[in-house]
């Protein structure tokens, strides 16, 4: 039993010393750079350091995607493409699949639903309407 438990925290000890290496720190950064578009300040990048000392970079990832920060960044995504605000599902399945991928990859997701098409189709029409009056008034 005793060595079961010193193996454990062994365990623990060589995780945690793994999560703050320089490599590890590049990996959360470059998370941080694909989520939420920007680097991690120092204090940022510690608690990340720490929370990777506990789990996988995948769950790093996952939980950086559902930080204040990055539904931020997602519904400014939504506003320019779609002109409207997440609601709170849509809004935890984008930062669902943003925990898997990049916020690019989300933006460029976003922009190719029907939604964003019907968008541009309307806007489209509304511009040859637009121009097509304004055209028929100068002639």
């Amino acid at each position: 039993m005793q060595a079961s438990v010193n193996a454990g925290a062994l365990l623990s000890t060589v995780q945690y010393n793994l999560a703050h290496t320089a490599e590890a720190a590049q990996r959360i950064q470059d998370v941080a750079q694909q989520t939420i578009n920007r680097a991690l300040s120092p204090s940022d990048l510690s608690s990340w350091q720490n929370a990777l000392g506990t789990t996988s970079l995948a769950s790093v990832r996952a939980a950086v995607a559902n930080t204040p920060e990055a539904s931020d960044r997602i519904q400014n995504i939504s506003l320019q493409t779609l002109n409207r605000y997440l609601n709170p599902s849509d809004m935890r399945f984008w930062q669902s699949y943003l925990g898997t991928t990049s916020l690019q990859t989300v933006q460029a997701t976003i922009a190719t639903t029907s939604e964003a098409s019907d968008r541009i189709q309307d806007v489209s029409l509304l511009l040859r309407d637009n121009l097509g009056e304004k055209i028929r008034q100068s002639g």
